[in-house]
C-alpha cells in the first residue's frame, strides 16, 4: 500500500510539473500574441491577407519583392537558411498560388547561395541585390519566366556598385519603377556598419547613415543599367527596401523582432543636399528626411520589400520563417495589403 502512494505521488508531481510547463509555455505564447498584434492592431485592422507567403516550410527566408503588372504575378527572392540554393518564387496575384520555385545559380552552373535580400525586373532582366559583393547580379527573366518547378537558371553577370574599400555602396535591396533602379544599403551600428563618409547630418537636422543610388534604365544599355549613377541619397538606417508610388516613396524599416516602420515620404519636397562624391564622380545629392516625411506607420516586425498596387501597399515578411519562427503566432506566414489611409 506504501509503495502504490509513493508511486502516485510521483506520477502526481510528475503530472503538476508538466502542467505548470504548460500554462507557462501558454502564457508565454499569449503574452507574445498580445504584444505584437495588440501593438499593431490599426497595421491589422486596415490589412487584408493577400496571399501566403512561399518556401516558409522548406527553409525559405524571404527577402525581395517585385510586381510583374504584364503577367500579373509576384516574385519574390530570398534566401535559403541551410545555404542550399536561393530560390525565387513566382506567385499569381489572382489566385494567390504559387505557380513554381526556380533556383538561381552561379555563371558556372553551381548553386547561388547568396543573401538575395532584394529583386526587380526590367523588361528581360532579373535584378539580385548582391548585398556585401556591393553588386546587382543579372539573371535572365526570360529564363526564370520560362523554367519549370524546381529548375535552375544561371547568373548572367552583374553591375559593380564599387570602386574601392573606401568607395562603395552595399547593395541590400533594389528596386524598379519604370526607368529608375534604385539600389541602397542597409545600417545599423554594430553589426552592419557603412563606410563613415555615408554618415551625414541634413540640412532638417537629421542624423542619417545609409546612401541609396539611383540609376537610368535602358533597353539598350548592358544589362538594362546605364553604366553610371545619375543621383545618391541620403537615408535613414535599418531600410529593408524601397517603393516608388505616385510621387511618393516608402522606405521599409526593420531589425530583429522589433516593430517595423513604413516612411512615407513625398519625392517634390526632398532637399538638394548639394553633391556628393561616391564612386569616384560627383552627383547630386538628395535627403530622404523629415523635410519631405508625410506620415510614419508602425507594422508587424521583420518587413521587408514592398509593393504598391491598386492603392495598397503588399509588404513581404520573414518572422514566420523556419529561421525566426515567431512570426507563425501573429499571421507573419500572410503577405498583407495595406489601405495605409486606414490607418491612424
Amino acid at each position: 500500500m506504501e509503495k502504490t502512494r509513493k508511486k502516485l505521488k510521483w506520477w502526481v508531481k510528475l503530472l503538476i510539473i508538466l502542467g505548470s510547463v504548460i500554462v507557462f509555455l501558454g502564457v508565454v505564447i499569449l503574452g507574445a500574441i498580445a504584444v505584437f498584434r495588440l501593438g499593431v492592431n490599426d497595421y491589422y485592422k486596415a490589412s487584408e491577407k493577400a496571399f501566403v507567403i512561399p518556401g516558409l516550410k522548406e527553409d525559405f527566408v524571404p527577402q525581395g519583392f517585385h510586381y510583374d503588372e504584364e503577367k500579373q504575378w509576384f516574385v519574390v527572392s530570398g534566401y535559403h537558411a541551410k545555404d542550399k540554393a536561393s530560390p525565387v518564387y513566382i506567385v499569381d496575384k489572382k489566385s494567390g498560388q504559387t505557380l513554381k520555385k526556380v533556383n538561381l545559380a552561379t555563371a558556372k552552373g553551381k548553386a547561388f547561395t547568396g543573401h538575395a535580400g532584394g529583386v526587380a525586373v526590367y523588361g528581360e532582366y532579373l535584378y539580385i541585390a548582391g548585398g556585401g559583393k556591393r553588386c546587382v547580379y543579372v539573371f535572365s527573366y526570360t529564363e526564370l519566366s520560362e523554367a519549370k518547378n524546381g529548375e535552375s537558371i544561371s547568373c548572367k553577370g552583374s553591375v559593380s556598385v564599387s570602386v574601392s574599400d573606401e568607395d562603395y555602396v552595399g547593395v541590400s535591396f533594389v528596386t524598379v519603377s519604370g526607368d529608375r533602379m534604385i539600389v541602397g544599403e542597409f545600417y545599423d551600428e554594430k553589426p552592419y556598419p557603412t563606410l563613415q563618409s555615408h554618415h551625414i547630418q541634413t540640412a532638417a537636422g537629421d542624423m542619417n547613415y545609409a546612401i541609396a543610388l539611383e540609376y537610368q534604365l535602358s533597353k539598350t544599355a548592358e544589362f538594362g543599367i546605364s553604366s553610371a549613377p545619375t543621383k545618391a541619397y541620403t537615408m535613414r538606417g535599418k531600410v529593408q527596401g524601397i517603393c516608388l508610388s505616385g510621387g511618393k516613396m516608402y522606405l521599409s524599416t526593420s531589425y530583429g523582432i522589433t516593430f517595423s516602420r513604413i516612411y512615407e515620404y513625398d519625392e517634390s519636397r526632398m532637399v538638394s543636399e548639394g553633391e556628393m562624391e561616391i564612386l569616384g564622380q560627383k552627383l547630386p545629392l538628395y535627403a530622404i528626411d523629415s523635410a519631405s516625411l508625410v506620415k510614419e506607420y508602425k507594422i508587424a516586425p521583420m518587413s521587408e520589400e514592398m509593393v504598391m498596387l491598386d492603392g495598397k501597399l503588399y509588404v513581404m515578411c520573414e518572422s514566420a520563417s523556419s529561421k525566426y519562427i515567431f512570426g507563425n503566432l501573429i499571421g507573419g506566414k500572410w503577405c498583407y495589403k495595406t489601405d495605409l489611409s486606414k490607418m491612424k
